[in-house]
């Protein structure tokens, strides 16, 4: 499903920080999606080739070329699915910019608001609550952000079940006991 918006953000992110009026901080790096188990080596062709078929630049490196792009990494890698038109930007402020952007076209922006409960009139969300009590009209469009309680906001109220959840994920942080130089975004 994603493969032709990541086609189209290729397109995009280069000149973004000019439509949005901002330093993205936009970097291409190239990313590589790392291939540990063989059972992953054997199926990664197939992705391969359906990224190419959407028009991403994507190649199928094996254990030498990737130690040769990132020799930091164990050396149990097998290979990587390597799409080096990817790239990474300044979360937070790209954000913040198509935040002002909307501002700047009319849009209300809340931040730091929580929205506990949708008003609909058939399928239309025409208000909302927040967890203040207020309440807001909608005039012409309401953008929920995708979170895991945007599903139980939609669930209660319409009967529609978005499949969103929640994922835990675990950090360790460590101390490398010599400098470590990643050149790539790494999957």
């Amino acid at each position: 499903r994603e493969l032709p918006l990541m086609a189209q953000a290729y397109q995009r992110w280069p000149t973004l920080h000019e439509e949005l009026n901002g330093a993205l901080e936009f970097e291409t790096t190239g990313h590589l999606t790392l291939i540990e188990r063989l059972q992953d080596l054997e199926s990664a062709p197939a992705r391969v080739l359906a990224q190419r078929s959407a028009g991403i630049e994507t190649n199928l490196l094996g254990r030498e070329q990737v130690a040769e792009m990132e020799p930091d990494l164990a050396p149990d890698i097998l290979g990587a699915i390597h799409c080096p038109n990817d790239g990474v930007a300044a979360h937070a402020r790209v954000t913040g910019q198509y935040a002002a952007a909307a501002r700047a076209l009319g849009a209300a922006v809340d931040e730091h608001t929580a929205l506990e409960s949708c008003e609909f009139d058939g399928t239309q969300i025409r208000a909302v609550r927040t967890n203040t009590g207020e309440r807001i009209e909608i005039n012409k469009a309401c953008i929920l952000v995708a979170n895991s309680a945007t599903a139980g906001l939609l669930e209660s109220a319409m009967d529609i079940h978005l499949p969103l959840w929640s994922t835990a994920l675990q950090v360790l942080l460590v101390k490398a006991n010599q400098p470590v130089n990643v050149r790539h975004l790494i999957g």
